[in-house]
């Protein structure tokens, strides 16, 4: 086994840069999203997560075939590895852009570099915050022209609870928690997005009075998580 994944590794190495004779390509696609297929998925080898999305750039600006590697990168259930896709929405290339928005499920109003700047800083932003939230949804291009690969979990934000990105839910829920998702459920779904961000933040402040918010009955919460968050 061990030998099997050095030979592939090193295949996949070694091939990343290749760029032959026109006639051998579709000969190297197929190998070389054998290999990266094998590492993410046999394997869980998510170290050559960076260079498959630069595979796929590389491809894509060259109009070549890359929804089997997209779909193999989302394989690897790893929603911080997208901050790698997410640095292609500042690159000076028009179709680097539209492939990181439409990977991220993201649809700017505006393409220019400032605001795909701001878009960028954002959505790392977005990224930090809600990652022990995150899962993977299993969409790919094969799935939808417009995949939403990746979503957020509002009740395990809500009670601060991580997921697995893989398999969505924590190992379980308590009574009391279970009580606490059904009053949440019962809010709007703006206002969960608001007693989400704001059981976060508060818990993260002050674990205490995080405890004392949550006891509270619904209309209170949401009366207190408006007031703070402004």
């Amino acid at each position: 086994r061990q030998t099997t994944y050095t030979a592939i590794k090193w295949m996949f190495e070694t091939g990343i840069d290749w760029d032959g004779p026109e006639a051998d390509y579709d000969q190297y696609v197929a190998i070389m999203d054998t290999c990266a297929a094998k590492l993410i998925k046999n394997y869980k080898d998510k170290s050559i997560l960076p260079a498959v999305i630069k595979l796929i750039f590389r491809r894509n600006r060259r109009d070549l075939y890359i929804h089997d590697l997209v779909w193999t990168f989302f394989q690897a259930y790893d929603p911080d590895s997208l901050k790698y896709v997410a640095e292609y929405l500042i690159s000076q290339n028009e179709k680097d852009v539209k492939l990181a928005c439409k990977i991220l499920h993201l649809k700017p109003e505006r393409y220019d570099l400032v605001s795909r700047r701001k878009l960028y800083q954002n959505y790392l932003g977005w990224l930090k915050e809600n990652n022990p939230y995150l899962y993977m949804t299993g969409e790919s291009f094969q799935y939808s022209n417009e995949p939403e690969p990746l979503q957020l979990d509002l009740d395990a934000k809500y009670l601060n609870k991580p997921i697995s990105p893989r398999r969505k839910r924590p190992l379980d829920f308590t009574n009391d928690e279970q009580g606490q998702l059904m009053q949440f459920h019962n809010a709007k779904k703006e206002d969960q997005y608001i007693l989400a961000a704001y059981s976060q933040q508060i818990h993260d402040r002050n674990l205490n009075n995080w405890n004392q918010w949550k006891r509270r009955e619904l209309a209170k919460q949401i009366q207190t998580a408006k007031q703070d968050l402004g």
